[in-house]
């Protein structure tokens, strides 16, 4: 693992005029480890040699959604593959307990926030996404995939499950086993990754500060956005942000198909890499989502 005084002598070299007084480091990112100084700047340095693409995607990626999306996203102001840096953008996660607890009118305001943010992205013209070098995001599945992770969940995960949980999955399974259309889709420019610590909230006014974190933006499946949202907020809550984004309805059978995966992707990651946080990082999501098939 690389120190701290590791990175903060490779800030030093790269800005020596800034004045360091305070320093948290996050290494809770998969790809990434930020850097936080003097709450006012960000350094991300790659965790390995693998992350420096993703890292480049994700540049190309930021470019280009700044000039479609209103809500503020990181502003990457010096760039190499050891690292990259952008102002600081403060705020807390959106936990779901914060959305549990808004009146109807706040959490109104917020879905049709994000429902904009999503909308606009979303809607970014392909060609543009392709002339821009944006990549495939990395939370693209085939057909073929989902049946690989269905065997393996039968495989690994099976044998430490109760019956009603194994009955679960096969009745979650069920419609992509009878039906492979279920997940047939046109790629658009997606984010992949809205997880709650990405959404930077203002708790004392109800506003977003801004999202952070594209490194798994590119071109793919919107479902997995609405997934997202599913699994940290509730269908329920999707179902407010439709109103001002009525086209996530034709998505919502893959998005519930996915958050119904999500878990035993991280269950199967951890246990096959023998890394507990993957068992643990994700607890404390909603349960409010319907089978699939159940429409909208």
């Amino acid at each position: 693992m690389i120190l701290e005084s590791e990175y903060l002598n490779h800030i030093k070299r790269t800005f020596p005029a800034l004045d360091i007084q305070d320093v948290h480091i996050n290494r809770d990112g998969m790809v990434n480890v930020s850097v936080i100084v003097n709450r006012a700047r960000v350094f991300r340095f790659p965790r390995a040699e693998w992350g420096v693409e993703l890292l480049r995607n994700e540049m190309n990626a930021l470019d280009l959604v700044r000039k479609y999306v209103d809500m503020p996203i990181p502003n990457w102001d010096y760039r190499s593959d050891e690292m990259i840096s952008y102002p600081f953008i403060a705020g807390d996660p959106l936990l779901t307990d914060d959305i549990l607890r808004m009146s109807e009118r706040e959490k109104d305001a917020v879905a049709d926030k994000l429902a904009i943010f999503l909308k606009q992205m979303h809607t970014i013209p392909m060609p543009e996404v392709r002339a821009a070098n944006i990549q495939r995001s990395d939370t693209v599945r085939t057909v073929e995939d989902w049946l690989q992770l269905y065997e393996e969940v039968q495989e690994h995960l099976f044998p430490l499950m109760w019956e009603d949980g194994r009955e679960w999955v096969r009745r979650h399974f069920a419609p992509l086993l009878a039906d492979h259309s279920l997940m047939d889709h046109e790629p658009i420019f997606m984010n992949g990754d809205l997880a709650t610590y990405h959404l930077l909230f203002d708790r004392q006014t109800n506003q977003f500060n801004g999202v952070i974190d594209f490194g798994t933006a590119g071109i793919g499946d919107p479902a997995v956005d609405f997934c997202t949202i599913i699994n940290q907020y509730g269908e329920s809550f999707l179902r407010r942000m439709s109103r001002t984004y009525p086209e996530i309805g034709q998505h919502i059978d893959r998005a519930r198909f996915w958050n119904g995966t999500l878990e035993l992707q991280w269950l199967l990651r951890g246990l096959q890499r023998d890394d507990k946080t993957m068992l643990v990082v994700h607890i404390g999501r909603m349960r409010d989502v319907l089978p699939v098939g159940s429409g909208w």
